[in-house]
């Protein structure tokens, strides 16, 4: 979905409003080459009804939220210092608009919570970056959820903000995460199918991996 969403607000910076049904073959075509690159064996029944789910949910967002957003940057890659901080922080978000607005696509199952959007820290971090000028001039403070519910035609937009206090409180969190980082103080977390050769290109230098190797 979130490929399919690029290709579509792409365009519209270049002046083409691509209609649903474009986006839709755009969005089959990626569709099966991702299925065919990638490791998960899928069940045809289910990843057939997990591309419908989508596509419905998809066909909402262009046709509802899209025409509301009108794109200065799209995917754009940002990066911010951290003070007293051996690291940055680095990121990229779905949308900045003409006017400086953040913009954060998110398929879901059912709609999330009001609260939850409200306290979501990848909103709260796109927040932070703007206000440290990674996005450059902007005249707003807006944060936006865009929601598409898979499997519905419900698709809409949440209007929220960040406080000095939850920036402040976000960049903390960030700063004594990558202090750990820096002391090799984080053991891996074992409960979890991302920890895995497999999956974990630092699988090898945890201080103990899943398996209990060294």
């Amino acid at each position: 979905g979130h490929s399919t969403l690029e290709y579509v607000l792409r365009a519209k910076m270049k002046g083409k409003t691509v209609a649903a049904g474009e986006a839709l073959d755009y969005f089959d075509n990626f569709w099966t080459s991702a299925i065919a690159l990638d490791d998960v064996k899928w069940d045809k029944g289910d990843a057939e009804s997990r591309a419908k789910a989508v596509r419905i949910a998809l066909k909402a967002y262009v046709e509802i939220v899209i025409p509301t957003i009108e794109p200065r940057a799209v995917e754009a890659n940002w990066r911010i210092e951290l003070k007293d901080c051996s690291f940055d922080l680095l990121g990229v978000v779905d949308v900045v608009d003409v006017r400086g607005a953040v913009f954060d696509h998110k398929f879901y199952a059912r709609a999330p919570r009001e609260g939850d959007i409200h306290d979501d820290g990848q909103l709260t971090c796109y927040d932070v970056a703007r206000s440290r000028g990674a996005f450059g001039e902007v005249s707003t403070d807006d944060l936006y959820l865009g929601i598409a519910i898979k499997g519905s035609s419900r698709a809409y937009a949440v209007k929220t903000a960040r406080s000095q206090h939850q920036r402040e409180w976000f960049v903390g969190q960030v700063i004594d995460v990558a202090k750990a980082i820096d002391k090799a103080a984080f053991f891996p977390n074992t409960n979890g199918w991302h920890c895995s050769k497999a999956y974990c290109d630092y699988y090898g230098i945890c201080r103990q991996g899943a398996d209990g190797e060294a």
